[in-house]
């Protein structure tokens, strides 16, 4: 009788930890839909399936976020820096000065819609990453015209540039978890990169 009772016993145990472990699933079941549907919705309130600010003004935010460090950097670019600049030495392959704002118009650009097509695919939680690196980056492509025209430091610019491709790198390496598309948007900075990495080198060292 004793093992007859025990083996019920683990019988009804066992079936108990079934029907509590088939609740708990459904329970994760019921919440990853209610998740899939609250992400679905419109951040207005508009309920329809398709609604500009879903994707239009995320974009131009990124967009806004970009040129405005953009802008912040040309703050640097006054008549004296200007004029500090044309007294320099440049190397030979310097491209004539009125040529940096429209690439760097291009570069941002780039930059914008690549950080909102990662953030599109990847959602709030699994963007926090390439978000905090795409700040760090903005913030070194402020302080490189900084170093440059404001501090007149080439070498200190050569270093701060050599930290901006690195930050280009991992941000795209992190892209690529999320999208084909948003790190190749960056390879064109990271050319341009290399460029100016070149540039401020020889900056320096023609200017000791």
């Amino acid at each position: 009788m004793d093992e007859k009772k025990f083996f019920e016993t683990a019988d009804e145990t066992l079936r108990r930890a079934e029907r509590q472990t088939e609740e708990a699933g459904n329970r994760m079941r019921e919440e990853l839909i209610q998740e899939t549907l609250e992400g679905e919705r419109c951040l207005c309130g508009c309920e329809r399936e398709y609604c500009h600010c879903r994707e239009i003004f995320p974009w131009l935010g990124f967009l806004g976020l970009s040129f405005l460090a953009m802008w912040l950097g040309n703050h640097f670019m006054n008549a004296d820096s200007i004029n500090w600049f044309r007294s320099l030495i440049p190397p030979l392959f310097a491209p004539p000065i009125w040529i940096f704002p429209f690439i760097w118009t291009i570069m941002y650009f780039l930059l914008g819609t690549a950080m909102w097509i990662t953030w599109w695919r990847a959602g709030c939680r699994r963007g926090i990453v390439p978000l905090v690196l795409f700040f760090i980056l903005l913030t070194l492509q402020i302080l490189s015209p900084y170093f440059f025209f404001h501090q007149h430091d080439p070498f200190l610019t050569f270093i701060c540039n050599l930290w901006i491709f690195a930050t280009l790198v991992i941000l795209a390496a992190v892209m690529a978890v999320f999208s084909r598309c948003a790190p190749k948007l960056l390879v064109p900075q990271m050319i341009w990169m290399i460029y100016l990495i070149s540039m401020t080198y020889s900056y320096w060292r023609v200017n000791l």
